[in-house]
């Protein structure tokens, strides 16, 4: 999959997005959507918060183990299947927005580690009442740090900065319940993976300071980038209502960067009404409303890099969900509706797909469950962002999944004992699938061997594709001493005219051992396992006849495919309390010191550690 195209263009630039959150309604801010990194604070009870719940295991309250055999307990059997199976960028520390106050008003986490990671949560309530609860908090995550480049002998500088301040307001009253929340956010970062040509010759915006010597070894420029972000949330519900029950919000996000002049907003508004039609039955129908409109530069220019680009069109979806659902609660539940999808500004423009969620408990030791769904999904850079702060593609269409089919059954022959198998297919339009896109300038005689990389960053491409999974689980607690749970599933892909699933797993394997020997101490064991499909890997080279920058240049452009290694991550995390107040915890990250690429030229970080303090106040 190789080919070349020359041609004579304007030097114009390129350029890089990145986001850190959207927006969560309620009282809470948006927690980190990194599968492979997360962090631990210590509670009130000494129950310390892991953040990134459903791939850590809790330590429950729940009684010591018995004897008899337990019944199965049933939780959303629609999200049994993980179906976004992504693969994220690591970082020291990754920052965490939840919540932490509990019993006391505020709360304050400090933690430093390796790599100049630098970890700061804090959190007050001014006001405190059962009634009313308004507060602040300050998030601060960064870390800076040299990380060897699989692809040459040298250091490329990896950094990264979080920050995030939230302002909330909670009001509760007998019959219905309101909350609000103003953010605002600061981050910068640099784009690393291949090592600078002179990092002495650029000033802060990345341009040449003088003359430049390029030479043909694979050397990229440190490119630095900002994202700023701010915006507000409402959301007011129903409580203690007999019959009715209602929920509406209203949210909007902006998030710009430094260069080039872009910014994207989101207005998103939506709610949700539902009747209760006897002891058993209920009707809900609910709307979910989004806009995206664009500012500044829509072309995504970024300086030195002749890009052919599209310009960036508004674009909205509104979803439309109908649905009835029924509950015995000895045995069976199930829902079914219909889900509409209208969007405008990118095709396709209309969809129809099905709800359906279907629970069986035959008995008190073996259930069966399965789930019908389907939709429309509008793809963001806000969203994408925060998967990978590294993301810069163009605009793709929506895509469309008509049917996504899900199956499984559940068991529990022993006390504290539970296992899960299941398995499903899908089929979707217009998947977005990722690819590494590399690019460079040169100065010399134009050449496919070329190396010269300026920028390593990640793009996005679509197929229609069919995806099959199977996969199991089994979970195991006993008391308090011990929750252990192991995952396994394993993911296939058809994809028109036989392309690839670039970068998606293959195999996927999760472990997580929580152990909590006395009352004040908790230990965690995690381990992740992902083997992977090749990565599709776009290069384009801008060969400069001579200074300056603007003048017409000529263009280099091949792919390849390269193969990926298996993600091996072991980490060991702590916590300790000394009192209610205070504690301690540490992260041993990477124990076994993967250093592979996790996207082509973006090597991982090695064998780290975090550790820090606990404060409740």
């Amino acid at each position: 999959m190789n080919y070349i195209e020359r041609k004579n263009s304007r030097g114009s630039a390129f350029i890089s997005l990145m986001t850190l959150a959207g927006f969560t309604f309620g009282a809470t801010a948006q927690e980190s959507d990194s599968t492979l990194m997360r962090e631990m604070v210590i509670e009130k009870e000494y129950s310390p918060v892991v953040k990134d719940a459903d791939k850590i295991v809790r330590m429950p309250e729940v009684e010591a183990p018995r004897a008899n055999k337990t019944s199965i307990v049933y939780s959303d059997p629609g999200l049994n299947i993980n179906t976004e199976s992504k693969i994220n960028n690591l970082t020291s520390g990754d920052i965490g927005t939840n919540y932490m106050f509990s019993k006391e008003r505020g709360y304050l986490n400090l933690g430093y580690g390796v790599y100049n990671n630098i970890l700061f949560e804090n959190g007050y309530k001014f006001v405190d009442t059962d009634e009313n609860k308004l507060g602040i908090i300050l998030n601060l995550n960064s870390f800076s740090g040299n990380v060897k480049s699989n692809h040459s002998s040298e250091k490329s500088r990896m950094r990264n900065t979080n920050s995030l301040v939230n302002l909330f307001y909670n009001h509760k009253a007998e019959k219905i319940a309101v909350s609000t929340n103003i953010k605002f956010g600061w981050d910068p970062f640099s784009y690393y993976g291949f090592v600078p040509h002179n990092e002495e010759a650029l000033d802060f915006d990345g341009l040449p300071v003088g003359s430049i010597n390029y030479d043909n070894s694979e050397k990229t420029r440190r490119y630095g980038q900002r994202v700023d972000r701010y915006g507000a949330d409402f959301k007011v519900e129903s409580r203690n209502t007999e019959f009715w029950q209602y929920q509406a919000f209203a949210s909007f996000m902006r998030m710009g960067f430094k260069r080039p002049d872009f910014n994207e907003n989101t207005a998103h508004f939506g709610g949700k009404l539902s009747r209760l039609m006897g002891d058993n039955w209920r009707i809900t129908g609910d709307v979910d409303l989004k806009y995206l409109f664009y500012g500044g530069d829509k072309y995504l220019n970024f300086p030195h890099f002749d890009r052919v680009s599209k310009e960036l069109k508004n674009c909205g979806l509104s979803s439309f969900k109908a649905y009835f659902d029924y509950v015995d609660k000895d045995n069976i539940s199930f829902k079914g509706g219909l889900v509409v999808d209208v969007a405008t500004g990118l095709a396709p423009h209309f969809s129809v797909a099905p709800y359906v969620d279907f629970n069986w408990k035959i008995s008190e030791l073996f259930g069966v469950y399965s789930s019908i769904t389907g939709g429309m999904k509008q793809y963001s850079y806000d969203e994408e962002l925060r998967n990978n702060r590294y993301f810069l593609g163009e605009q793709t269409k929506n895509s469309y999944t008509p049917f996504d089919f899900k199956v499984g059954m559940r068991t529990s022959p022993l006390s504290g004992l539970q296992f899960d198998i299941f398995g499903g297919i899908d089929y979707t339009c217009n998947q977005r699938f990722y690819m590494s896109d590399l690019r460079g300038l040169y100065y010399g005689e134009l050449s496919e061997d070329i190396k010269n990389y300026e920028l390593n960053l990640l793009s996005a491409y679509t197929n229609n594709a069919f995806k099959y999974s199977v996969g199991g689980k089994v979970k195991y607690t006993y008391g308090k001493l011990i929750d252990a749970a192991l995952s396994v599933q394993g993911n296939g892909y058809s994809l028109k005219d036989d392309n690839i699933a670039s970068y998606m797993p293959k195999c996927e394997i999760n472990f997580n051992l929580g152990v909590r020997p006395i009352e004040r101490l908790l230990i965690n064991l995690e381990y992740d396992f992902k083997s992977r499909h090749d990565g599709l890997v776009s290069t384009q080279i801008n060969t400069m006849p001579q200074y300056p920058l603007y003048m017409p240049a000529n263009i280099i452009r091949y792919s390849n495919r390269e193969s990926m290694s298996n993600i091996n991550m072991l980490n060991l995390k702590g916590a300790y309390s000394f009192t209610n107040s205070f504690g301690v915890f540490a992260h041993l990250n990477n124990l076994l010191n993967y250093k592979d690429d996790m996207w082509y030229g973006m090597p991982t970080m090695g064998m780290n550690f975090v550790a820090g303090v606990n404060f409740k106040f």
